[in-house]
């Protein structure tokens, strides 16, 4: 499968960023959410997070983002916050400040409630704000054909993990014990072949592959050698991946939910990766592996605070190699130019002084 963020994509003004933010964070937010978009020196998207503002515990922690971003390759940032006046700005200004005191550049900085923004770098928008883009605008539509959806709210990402029901998983529960009598190399056989099997075709297992296949992944190399197998193609392998977890009954969920969470990972979907990683941990809590993959995830860039683990260094699922390989989903951005101011001021207060360079 093509990467979908092999062509550049052009975001030019703060409307095509706040067109483009819910295609990176692969859902719509919602108000009391800041879309931080992260970019490097390449101007090449490296992160896309979501931080609830109106948490009063996440709002504190606001000013240390510039830090936290900088640990992962950041150089510049975009921000879109959701909500009234009186709960986004404090937000945006405490953070535009710490960014100038740590010299991280924001290149976009807006606000967005009920349908308008409000364009904090530019001394002409109405009072009233501007329409925020709709699914039609060029850089939405853009995203859209390159495969990429953005679901209704953050709720609708995390419930892709939401077990299947009783009637689906009753049949993987009967095939596990058959499944399981075989010896490690029979098991690991046959879990490679059924996964192999459906990347190929695009398909999803039956209730007996499906036990195969979880039988499978408890040998510690056919695990490994998911990962690796999703490396190659994580956005044909994440539906995979997500069904399995879905029909893994308690018990053979972690790994599953750590092949779901990697592929979810590499393609992106940094909501999702977290909540297949938290499924994970709590079915594991000591497996190595599912720690390493855990901090991959959460690091993402640093190999330097990973656990080199028992992974020999020219393995593909070496922390190093893994983090230097980074994230296929970040998208090129050509150079964007200053936005034009063509309307009249915004009455919001907040600095005025981040344009698009």
């Amino acid at each position: 499968m093509t990467d979908p963020f092999a062509t550049p994509l052009r975001l030019a003004t703060t409307s095509d960023f706040i067109a483009a933010v819910p295609y990176l964070l692969r859902f719509h937010p919602s108000e009391g959410d800041l879309a931080i978009i992260g970019l490097n020196d390449n101007r090449q998207v490296t992160v896309s997070a979501r931080l609830p503002i109106l948490d009063e515990r996440a709002a504190a922690g606001a000013v240390s983002l510039p830090w936290a971003m900088t640990k992962r390759g950041c150089t510049a940032l975009a921000l879109v916050g959701y909500g009234p006046a009186d709960k986004v700005t404090p937000i945006l200004d405490a953070i535009e400040t710490a960014c100038q005191q740590q010299g991280m550049s924001v290149i976009r900085s807006a606000r967005v409630t009920d349908g308008r923004y409000w364009d904090r770098g530019s001394d002409h928008v109405p009072p009233d704000g501007l329409p925020v883009p709709d699914a039609a605008s060029p850089t939405a539509a853009a995203l859209i054909a390159a495969g990429i959806a953005a679901l209704p709210d953050r709720a609708a990402v995390t419930a892709q993990l939401t077990p299947a029901p009783p009637s689906e998983l009753t049949p993987v529960t009967a095939a596990l014990p058959q499944a399981s009598n075989n010896p490690s190399r029979v098991k690991g056989e046959r879990a490679v072949v059924a996964i192999h099997s459906h990347l190929e075709a695009g398909t999803f297992p039956d209730a007996a592959q499906v036990a195969q296949i979880l039988t499978g992944l408890r040998e510690p190399d056919i695990n490994m050698h998911g990962l690796a197998r999703t490396d190659t193609d994580p956005q044909g392998a994440l539906p995979l991946w997500l069904y399995i977890t879905r029909h893994a009954p308690d018990g053979h969920r972690a790994d599953a939910a750590l092949q779901a969470a990697y592929a979810a990972f590499r393609c992106g979907d940094s909501v999702l990766a977290g909540g297949a990683i938290a499924i994970a941990r709590a079915a594991a809590p000591h497996s190595e592996l599912i720690s390493l993959i855990a901090r991959v995830i959460a690091l993402k860039r640093d190999p330097n605070e990973l656990p080199l683990a028992e992974i020999p260094a020219n393995h593909p699922l070496h922390p190093a190699a893994l983090v230097a390989r980074g994230r296929p989903d970040g998208p090129r951005l050509e150079p964007a130019e200053p936005a034009s101011a063509t309307s009249p001021p915004e009455p919001a207060p907040g600095p005025r002084h981040h344009r698009a360079h």
